[in-house]
């Protein structure tokens, strides 16, 4: 868990506070919660039937996976196992807005990716993760193998087993509590926008079906049967019209998606454009108006924002405790001096150029002597304060730690902040500054925070694609809008370039960075090669994370080019190629751990034009 606690273990533990809620659902709520507000009745009302609801939704999810079971057991056809595998997937779609609210790691046991995953190291103790649920039958009832019958009907069993655990716990609501638990409910509605915006639109977890669009359309059916609810609250609190343009606000989303059905097809520009970020910005409004807005601390992204592309998403707080534009004025003043270094003889800026978009432009640049490269490409650091997980082999968590690492590392800066903290505090203004903003003399964690003060100010999201998803402009050319809804679908980049970074910050909760293994070779032009870097495996030593490198922002990835962790990428172009070509593995590579599907994406050469013309839109040096 990083520093900051997750965003799932801050709402656990709020709603154990509040709603004395397990790790597997509500049980009861005879507690009495820390922020309670006495309910009227139809607030009372509205809660319960939402509570029904959810309930009865999810006892059609067993029945749903029952006719699966059925059908499996009697042989069926592999298009009926196909159907009723759809069809309780998008009954599970009708639960997900507040079953992965109330646990997002019990969600992805129902509906995880299909990749086994560790955590921790070979020293600590590794915990694995084998992939279970809704997703291993896709891959298996979709796929090209034949159907393993044991399988799938193991796979039935462990979701039903976890789904039966929830509904034996069912919620019981105290009028006093109903304003809590409708506070939960409409939180949990705008974190199921993020979710289809950011996840559901892009096939993540329908990669094989490609059933995205009919299960959007079950999301956002569900979303309109709870606030349905709440006909009557509005009329109690007088705002009836702004509840009346919510339902029609989400009839015209349903609308739209059904026009617009077909995977590879979906205008997903205009329907983030004019459908998500409107119900997003109603949803903000009607949670202040009705008076259900919870306290659940610092969390990734502001409670204000109206969708994950707002100017303002971002909360830097939960990145980097303590951060102020004081400390960022110092550590911009620490990043552009030698005096770190050993000698004198180095900066940060000597390779973060911010010329060069803070990076070198090189595949890799030269150690401190200058006698052999070092050993990863020098990335971009825009928008590094928007992760949980840095360097390449994301082997810490954090800004702060990641300066103390570079600035001791022998071959790039040799320094030692014991040294350095004794030389800025010889150094009259320095120390002055210190004592005047940390409140003492200066010390190795406090330079390693203003250092990461002023990296977090280093953001880059006001481009040409930012301002016009925001409505600010209306300039955009087609092959631009062309290229976004190819990077969000057909092409599945944003399945691991998660916006609205496009990084691996992985949403809806934006609380873990991912690792992806995608074959990267040591040079692009001799693809069945592999690089000799095995990346976060040298620090884990768990050979599941062998060759595993963070997923980058591909925001400002051509002004900061070559790509990839060794520089073996000079552009844009040669990365889609070798995306479309199947990575390392579908070029011939041994790599049996690639998480890149190695079958080919069928771009077309028009396509990756268009795809490159959307990266170059989100180029933005407004912070320079």
């Amino acid at each position: 868990m990083p520093r900051q606690q997750s965003l799932t273990y801050r709402i656990n533990s709020f709603l154990l506070a509040t709603l004395a809620v397990t790790a597997i659902g509500f049980t009861s709520l005879n507690k009495a919660p820390t922020q309670l507000i006495e309910s009227t009745t139809t607030e009372f009302n509205a809660a319960e039937e939402v509570k029904n609801q959810y309930y009865k939704d999810l006892e059609k999810f067993v029945n749903q996976l029952d006719l699966l079971k059925e059908a499996v057991v009697s042989e069926q056809n592999n298009q009926t196992l196909r159907r009723r595998l759809l069809n309780a997937r998008e009954q599970f779609k009708r639960c997900e807005y507040l079953l992965s609210y109330i646990d997002n790691n019990f969600t992805k046991q129902i509906n995880g990716p299909t990749i086994r995953r560790a955590e921790g190291t070979a020293s600590t103790g590794p915990v694995y993760y084998e992939p279970h649920g809704l997703q291993v039958m896709e891959e298996m009832i979709f796929g090209t193998d034949p159907i393993n019958q044991s399988l799938i009907l193991h796979e039935v069993a462990t979701i039903r087993r976890l789904v039966e655990q929830m509904l034996a716990s069912k919620i019981k609501i105290q009028n006093g509590h109903a304003n809590s638990m409708n506070a939960v409910i409409w939180d949990a509605l705008r974190m199921e926008i993020y979710r289809v915006e950011s996840l559901g639109i892009t096939g993540f977890d329908v990669p094989a079906s490609l059933n995205a669009i009919p299960e959007t359309i079950s999301v956002l059916e569900s979303m309109l049967q709870v606030i349905s609810n709440y006909e009557g609250l509005s009329k109690e609190r007088g705002v009836e019209n702004l509840f009346k343009k919510g339902k029609k606000l989400l009839k015209r989303a349903i609308s739209f998606c059904t026009k617009e059905i077909e995977f590879d097809t979906f205008d997903r520009m205009s329907f983030c454009r004019n459908h998500l970020h409107e119900l997003g910005s109603w949803l903000n409004l009607m949670t202040r108006k009705l008076d259900f807005q919870l306290d659940l601390g610092v969390r990734p992204f502001k409670q204000e924002a109206d969708h994950i592309f707002a100017e303002q998403f971002f909360n830097v707080d939960y990145f980097l405790r303590g951060y102020s534009d004081e400390k960022a004025l110092l550590g911009k003043k620490l990043f552009f001096d030698p005096i770190l270094s050993k000698g004198n003889t180095r900066s940060c800026a000597t390779c973060h150029d911010p010329n060069m978009f803070f990076s070198d432009r090189v595949d890799r640049n030269l150690n401190l002597d200058s006698t052999q490269l070092l050993k990863r490409n020098t990335p971009t650091l825009y928008n590094a304060i928007w992760q949980t997980r840095q360097f390449y082999d994301s082997r810490v968590h954090n800004l702060e730690d990641q300066a103390f690492v570079v600035i001791h590392n022998e071959q790039e800066m040799a320094g030692n902040l014991n040294e350095a903290a004794v030389k800025l505090k010889e150094d009259s203004e320095y120390n002055e500054e210190f004592n005047r903003i940390y409140k003492r003399n200066p010390n190795p964690k406090d330079i390693g925070h203003a250092i990461a003060s002023y990296v977090a100010t280093l953001t880059s999201n006001d481009s040409r694609f930012d301002m016009y998803i925001r409505k600010e402009t209306n300039s955009y050319s087609q092959e631009e809008k062309n290229g976004f809804n190819l990077f969000m679908g057909k092409a599945k980049c944003a399945t691991c370039h998660f916006a609205p970074m496009f990084n691996g910050l992985v949403p809806p909760h934006f609380s873990e960075t991912e690792s992806e293994n995608i074959g990267t070779p040591t040079s692009f032009d001799v693809p069945n090669q592999l690089d000799n870097d095995l990346g976060k495996y040298e620090f884990s030593k768990l050979e599941i994370h062998k060759s595993f490198f963070k997923t980058p922002s591909v925001r400002n990835s051509n002004m900061s080019a070559p790509m990839m962790h060794n520089g073996s990428f000079p552009n844009i172009r040669t990365v889609i190629e070798f995306y479309n070509n199947g990575g390392g593995a579908g070029q011939g590579a041994n790599n049996p751990n690639q998480t890149l599907p190695k079958d080919s994406l069928g771009l077309t050469d028009g396509e990756i034009q268009e795809l490159i013309s959307f990266i170059r839109s989100l180029e933005d040096d407004s912070n320079r």
